[in-house]
C-alpha cells in the first residue's frame, strides 16, 4: 500500500490541470522558490485592486474580468467533468463576434479581418509524476496499478526500480481490457523496467502490472520497489523526476463487509457441512456513483437491475463492462457443457514452436484450444496469430 502526501504550493495548484489555472507572467519574473512555498489559503477575486486582502502565503487568482474595456481579453476553454466526476476532451468549434447576436445560437458566419488570436493553453502540458512503493512476495506475486485517464497526445513514462531484495521488476502496460500493450524486462536482466508510450487517443481504464521475473535458480524474484508514473516527464525514465501534486494513480476503494447470521441448519458433522441461512452488507464509497441531490429532489438514490444497467450504459467504463460481462458469459455458456463432463486436458505441438494446444475431449465434441506458450508468454502475449497453422490431433 503506498501513501502520498500533497504538498499545497503554488507549482502543484499549476499542475493540476482540471483546474485550468495558468500564470500571467513568466516564472522568472517571481522571487527564486516563490511557487514552490507551501500555501495555507486560496481564493479568487475579480477586484480591482485585490493586494490589500493578501498576506503572507495566501494565493489569490482571477479571472481577468476587472481588465479595462479597451484591453485584451482572452477567452478560455476548458472541459467540464463529466456525471461520473472524470474529465472529458474531444474537438470543439467556436464562434465569437462583435455585435453579432446569432453568435449566440450558433448561427454566426465568419466576416471581415480576424480579431481573434489563438494562444494554445500551457496547463495541460505541464509534467505530471507521481511515486509509489509496493512490495512483490510469495503472497502477493504481482500488484496491479491502475491509472487515470491520460487525455489524448500526452506521453506516458514508466519507471520500476527494485528497493530491496533480490527483485527483477516486469512492468507491463494494458489496456481496459487487460491486453498488453507494452512492457519492459521481461528476460528480467535488469533490476528496473522502464518504458515510454505515446498516447494520440488517450488511454481510459489502462493499468499496470508488475511483477517479478525468475532469478537464476528459476524461483519469481521478490522485495520492495518504486514506482514512478509521469505524464510528459522525460525525467521519469531516469528515475530522477520529483513528484508532483498530481493523481496519475487511481487508489483501491476500501469495501467493509458485514455478514448477519439468521439460522444455521443441516448440521452434518461427519461431512463436515452445514447451512447458513443469512445476509450480507457491503459499505463503500464510488466517486463514480456521486449525483447531485437537485438532479432527483433526494439524498438517497436507489437504482433498481434496469436503472444501474442504464447508468452503467451512459459511461464508456460502463460500457465496457457490460460488453466484457457479455462475452464472458457467452464464453462459458459455449464451454460449460464441455467442461462439466471433459477429461484432463493434454497438450499437442503444432508446426510453430511457440504455439501449444490444449485438446479436452467430452463424449460430445472435442475442444482444441491454441495458446502462445513462448518465452515470456505469461507476462506479455505473442501476437495471437499465425499463417498457416496446422494441428494435428490424435485419436
Amino acid at each position: 500500500m503506498v501513501t502520498r502526501e500533497a504538498e499545497p504550493t503554488l507549482r502543484a495548484l499549476l499542475a493540476r490541470r482540471e483546474l485550468a489555472l495558468r500564470l500571467a507572467d513568466d516564472e522568472s519574473a517571481f522571487r527564486t522558490g516563490a511557487l514552490d512555498r507551501p500555501t495555507r489559503w486560496v481564493h479568487s477575486s475579480d477586484l480591482d485592486d485585490p493586494t490589500p486582502f493578501l498576506a503572507e502565503d495566501l494565493v489569490l487568482l482571477t479571472t481577468g474580468t476587472q481588465f479595462p474595456a479597451d484591453g485584451d481579453y482572452r477567452v478560455l476553454v476548458t472541459s467540464a467533468l463529466s456525471t461520473l466526476g472524470r474529465s472529458t476532451f474531444g474537438d470543439y468549434e467556436m464562434l465569437v463576434g462583435i455585435n453579432s447576436p446569432g453568435v449566440l445560437e450558433g448561427a454566426g458566419q465568419p466576416t471581415g479581418p480576424a480579431f481573434v488570436t489563438f494562444e494554445a493553453s500551457t496547463f495541460g502540458s505541464g509534467e505530471l509524476v507521481q511515486e509509489v512503493t509496493g512490495t512483490i512476495s510469495a503472497a502477493v506475486p504481482e500488484v496491479i496499478v491502475r491509472l487515470a485517464d491520460i487525455r489524448p497526445d500526452d506521453t506516458l513514462q514508466v519507471f520500476v526500480e527494485r528497493a530491496s531484495g533480490n527483485l527483477l521488476p516486469i512492468a507491463i502496460l494494458r489496456d481496459h481490457g487487460g491486453k498488453p500493450l507494452q512492457a519492459n524486462n521481461l528476460d528480467g536482466v535488469d533490476s528496473t523496467a522502464v518504458f515510454e508510450s505515446a498516447l494520440p487517443e488517450g488511454a481510459l481504464s489502462h493499468s499496470l502490472r508488475i511483477v517479478g521475473a525468475p532469478g537464476p535458480d528459476g524461483q519469481p524474484t521478490t522485495g520492495d520497489f518504486r514506482l514512478l508514473v509521469g505524464i510528459n516527464a522525460p525525467d521519469v525514465l531516469t528515475g530522477s523526476a520529483a513528484p508532483t501534486d498530481s493523481v496519475l494513480i487511481k487508489t483501491p476503494i476500501e469495501v467493509q463487509v458485514g455478514v448477519k447470521i439468521d439460522r444455521i441448519s443441516e448440521v452434518d458433522s461427519q461431512g463436515e457441512d452445514f447451512t447458513v441461512l443469512g445476509s450480507m452488507r457491503m459499505d463503500w464509497v464510488d466517486p463514480a456513483l456521486a449525483f447531485s441531490p437537485d438532479s432527483c429532489n433526494c439524498e438517497v438514490k436507489v437504482y433498481t437491475e434496469k436503472e444501474f444497467d442504464r447508468f452503467l450504459a451512459d459511461s464508456h467504463q460502463g460500457r465496457d463492462r457490460l460488453l466484457g460481462l457479455a462475452l464472458l458469459n457467452q464464453e462459458l455458456q459455449m464451454l460449460e457443457p464441455l467442461l462439466v463432463s471433459a477429461d484432463t486436458p493434454t497438450w499437442i505441438d503444432t508446426t510453430q514452436p511457440e504455439v501449444k494446444a490444449a485438446v479436452l475431449r467430452c463424449d460430445r465434441a472435442v475442444l482444441v484450444l491454441p495458446i502462445w506458450m513462448g518465452r515470456g508468454a505469461q507476462f506479455v502475449p505473442g501476437q495471437a496469430s499465425v499463417v498457416n497453422l496446422s494441428i494435428v490431433v490424435p485419436q
